[in-house]
């Protein structure tokens, strides 16, 4: 049984979280919705819920979704809450920083000199600022343009302005940082690898793997031959000891959602009376 037929047969939605959460933040209070944005953006901020929530969901050995659907079924609203539930790993010391045209200090000092200019004068503060909206939202899309048609046309990136943290991050840490910045330069621009390189840049950043919540479907749902045969789509096997550890696993996140249920319930009723 292939990787893409497992997925498939257990809803393993998170192989493709990007399309998988779109349709929860596809309203116009998202200014970006594109699955590029959700996957730099938002599924960082929702990965360790989804996760504490899929597995929580199998506790009893069966699969029993706490608010009664999938994770990436849920509307966006009911994802914050599972978010208030377990939060997001608190986030590691940022290597770099990478200045945007618009925030490198030659442009920086030209804003704040026009800002301080005492002759100014506004004749409708919301049309104004209407104004500067669309002007800037113009400016960002111009610029974008140009950056792209020129690393495509040229293959080198337009220039950049870097700050790195060295004292809080090792040279391995900022080493691998850059790379990810690559990476994202490359979809951003719309630039392919060169042929020798061809795959590498398609190899997972990380993060947390769900290897074993499809351990625990894997084991609960397929006979022992079968699930002994199954490998992941880079050839890891899932081993009947993820299972268990799983099971033990979503006990545990089950109780903790259920006080915490219990518990903002309770403040609920107290705000009441």
């Amino acid at each position: 049984m292939t990787g893409d037929e497992l997925s498939k047969r257990f809803g393993w939605w998170w192989h493709n979280p990007a399309k998988a959460l779109r349709r929860a933040f596809n309203d116009k209070s998202y200014p970006d919705r594109s699955e590029e944005a959700i996957k730099r953006y938002v599924w960082p901020e929702y990965q360790r819920p989804a996760f504490n929530y899929e597995l929580a969901s199998r506790h009893s050995g069966e699969t029993k979704y706490l608010l009664g659907k999938p994770f990436h079924r849920l509307t966006a609203e009911q994802m914050s809450q599972v978010r208030k539930v377990w939060p997001p790993e608190r986030r590691p010391l940022r290597p770099f920083h990478f200045f945007p045209y618009d925030e490198t200090p030659d442009v920086t000092k030209t804003l704040s000199r026009i800002a301080s200019r005492n002759d100014l004068v506004l004749s409708s503060a919301a049309t104004d600022r209407e104004n500067l909206v669309e002007s800037t939202t113009r400016r960002a899309e111009r610029m974008r343009e140009l950056e792209q048609n020129h690393a495509q046309a040229t293959g080198w990136t337009a220039p950049h302005l870097f700050s790195f943290n060295l004292r809080g991050c090792g040279d391995q840490a900022i080493g691998d940082a850059i790379g990810d910045h690559v990476a994202a330069e490359r979809l951003r621009m719309d630039v392919p690898p060169p042929p020798r390189n061809k795959g590498r840049a398609n190899r997972s950043a990380g993060g947390l793997s769900f290897h074993c919540v499809e351990a625990f479907d894997v084991w609960r749902h397929l006979s022992r031959g079968e699930a002994e045969q199954v490998r992941t789509h880079n050839g890891s096997p899932y081993a009947e000891s993820q299972k268990r550890a799983a099971a033990r696993q979503a006990l545990s996140l089950h109780e903790e959602w259920i006080a915490r249920v219990t518990e903002g319930q309770s403040a609920a009723s107290r705000g009441k009376r």
